[in-house]
C-alpha cells in the first residue's frame, strides 16, 4: 500500500509538476519512485532506453498539448471527444517520431541501457525540446480532426505557445539540475501515470482487447447494470461494425478513424474501461 508521501509524488508526476522540494523526499527515494512508476504503471523496463523514451514521448505530448489551455478548448466544445482522442493519439505518435529521430541523430538506439543518457548534455536536450515545441505550436500544422492548429486556437494561439514552451523549458531546466537520465525518467513516469489509456502506452493493446470484448458482450460490466450504457449508444458507424478494421486501426493509428467512428468509440467509453 502506498504511503502518503508516495501518493503525493504520484500526483505530482501525473500533472508534470517540476518544483519538487520536500524535506521528506531524498533524491535517491525520488529515483526509486520514478523507476517503480515506469515499471508498474508503464509496464516498461526503466533500464532500457527505448522503453523510457517512448513513455517520455507520451509525457511530453500530455503535458505540452493535452494539459494546457487545450483542456479549456475541449471543455468549451471547440473540439469534441472523438476529435480530441484522434488529436491526442496523433500528437503522441508525432512526438515519439521526433524523439526517435533525435536519438538517431545522437547515435542512441532503443536497446541501449538508459545509463547512456548520462553522457547526453543539456544542449542536446534543449535541441530536442525546441524540436518538439516548434512542431507543437506551429499554427500551420494540420490536425487529424481537420483544419489547422491556428484555426482551432484562434486568438488563443499565443497563450498555447507560451504554455507549451513553459512546460518544455521546465523539462530542460530539470535536466540541468538533476541530469538527463533523471529528467527522462521523470518525464517517462508522467507518461506512465497520466496516459494509460493513450495510444503508445504499453497498456494500450490490452485496452483495445478489453474494449473489443465488451463491444460484442452486452452483459460486460463496462456497460453497467442491465447494459444500460450500451443500449443508450447510437447505431455503430460502419468502421466500428467492422471489428477487424476497428481493432487494426485502434492498435496502429487511431487518428485515422473516421470522425463518426472516433466520436462513437469515445462515447462508448474506451478511455474509462475498468481495470
Amino acid at each position: 500500500m502506498l504511503m502518503p508521501l508516495e501518493l503525493w509524488y504520484r500526483r505530482l508526476c501525473r500533472y508534470w509538476v517540476t518544483d519538487l522540494e520536500s524535506s521528506d523526499l531524498t533524491p535517491g527515494r525520488e529515483e526509486q519512485l520514478v523507476r517503480s512508476f515506469i515499471r508498474e504503471s508503464g509496464r516498461a523496463d526503466p533500464d532500457r532506453l527505448g522503453d523510457v523514451t517512448d513513455l517520455l514521448a507520451l509525457g511530453l505530448a500530455s503535458s505540452g498539448w493535452r494539459n494546457t489551455c487545450v483542456e479549456r478548448w475541449h471543455a468549451a466544445g471547440r473540439i469534441g471527444e472523438g476529435d480530441m482522442m484522434r488529436v491526442n493519439c496523433y500528437t503522441a505518435w508525432s512526438v515519439r517520431q521526433r524523439v526517435r529521430r533525435w536519438m538517431g541523430d545522437g547515435g542512441l538506439a532503443p536497446d541501449m541501457p538508459v545509463s547512456v543518457l548520462d553522457k547526453v548534455d543539456e544542449d542536446a536536450v534543449y535541441r530536442l525540446m525546441t524540436r518538439v515545441c516548434g512542431w507543437l505550436v506551429d499554427r500551420h500544422r494540420r490536425l487529424p480532426a481537420g483544419g489547422t492548429l491556428g484555426a482551432l486556437a484562434g486568438p488563443d494561439i499565443s497563450a498555447y505557445a507560451m504554455a507549451a514552451g513553459t512546460v518544455l523549458s521546465a523539462f530542460g531546466s530539470l535536466t540541468e539540475t538533476r541530469g538527463t537520465r533523471f529528467a527522462f525518467a521523470r518525464g517517462a513516469a508522467h507518461g506512465a501515470l497520466a496516459c494509460r489509456r493513450w495510444w503508445g502506452h504499453p497498456n494500450w493493446p490490452s485496452t483495445v482487447d478489453q474494449f473489443s470484448r465488451a463491444l460484442d458482450n452486452p452483459a460486460d460490466r463496462h456497460w453497467g447494470e442491465n447494459g444500460a450504457f450500451r443500449g443508450n449508444l447510437p447505431p455503430e458507424p460502419p468502421d466500428v461494425a467492422d471489428r477487424n478494421l476497428l481493432r487494426k486501426t485502434l492498435l496502429t493509428s487511431p487518428w485515422r478513424l473516421s470522425p463518426d467512428a472516433a466520436t462513437w468509440v469515445a462515447a462508448a467509453g474506451i478511455g474509462y474501461l475498468y481495470d
